[in-house]
């Protein structure tokens, strides 16, 4: 998912499924166990979550010649992620606060708390994973990530998280707080100048504010221009490996009951159709001439797919 702030600034955010990663009451069944699968997992997740320690590697400047780019690389990714991932405070780290609330690391909503962590371990009362951390400033990444992208990189094993962490950005909100305070000062402005000589009961004058700022902050959004030239030249916002369909869920609820009570519905391809109690969403399309219509079915396109 790209994200694009308020200045156009752009930041994406990846997940990538690890395959055979055993889920979360497993992992901490592992976890708990005595034996290798601690230095197991942590030596796994040292080897792709690196940290940085406050010394730059060793370097040599009276060299005779230019020297291959692969000897100078973990010179330019600490180099990188000293520059990109070094997180200093700014006004943005406490702005969910309220007022009087201190100001300091403890309450950074970046997390970067100046706590660092000699070894990696796990949290006996929450289960978590603690990565090693040699920095205090200094978020841990991925050096080919680091690499490549030669920018900010963030990157965390999540794993019960994962719900979390998608359903805040599902539902995070577009508009910024000021952008809805100014909406909501522009209903009052036009409601005031509406009723201005008018006499009307406080009760009908209270419920057409109401509306006016509710439909003042939901018709606004916020955009930076390079997001807005990006739409006016034809650029997209969504890069997909993959096609997605919409299927209609209902269709597949009732397919899924005719299974569980085991009507006949053929589990591979056949000439036996799936038949559905009451309606069924069927899809028509008609040639331009009118000569030929054909029929079809999501839920049957999708259940009786090739392998």
């Amino acid at each position: 998912m790209v994200e694009a702030q308020g200045r156009g600034m752009l930041h994406c955010h990846f997940l990538i499924w690890l395959d055979r990663n055993p889920n979360p009451q497993k992992l901490r069944d592992l976890l708990s166990q005595d034996g290798n699968s601690h230095a197991d997992m942590f030596k796994w997740l040292e080897e792709t979550i690196k940290y940085v320690r406050f010394e730059h590697p060793p370097r040599v400047d009276n060299y005779s010649s230019d020297p291959k780019p692969s000897t100078l690389y973990t010179e330019q990714v600490t180099r990188l992620v000293k520059e990109y991932n070094w997180h200093e405070h700014r006004e943005t780290c406490w702005k969910h606060l309220r007022s009087g609330d201190p100001h300091d690391d403890t309450t950074c909503r970046m997390r970067m708390n100046g706590v660092t962590s000699a070894e990696t371990q796990v949290d006996s009362e929450s289960g978590s994973i603690i990565l090693k951390r040699l920095h205090p400033r200094i978020s841990n990444y991925n050096e080919v990530l680091a690499f490549l992208l030669r920018s900010n990189v963030d990157v965390k094993y999540v794993v019960q998280a994962l719900v979390y962490y998608i359903t805040d950005y599902v539902t995070k909100s577009e508009l910024p707080v000021h952008a809805r305070l100014a909406a909501i000062e522009a209903a009052m402005q036009k409601t005031e100048l509406q009723y201005e000589n008018q006499t009307i009961s406080a009760d009908s004058c209270g419920k057409n504010l109401l509306i006016k700022s509710l439909n003042a902050i939901m018709a606004r959004t916020e955009l930076s221009h390079q997001q807005v030239m990006s739409y006016l030249v034809g650029g997209g916002d969504v890069y997909r490996s993959h096609e997605f369909r919409t299927m209609i869920w209902n269709d597949v609820e009732e397919y899924l009951k005719l299974k569980e009570s085991a009507e006949t519905i053929p589990d591979a391809v056949g000439e036996t159709p799936v038949t559905f109690q009451g309606e069924e969403m069927v899809n028509i399309s008609v040639d331009s001439d009118s000569s030929k219509v054909s029929t079809s079915n999501d839920v049957q396109d999708y259940a009786l797919r090739d392998p």
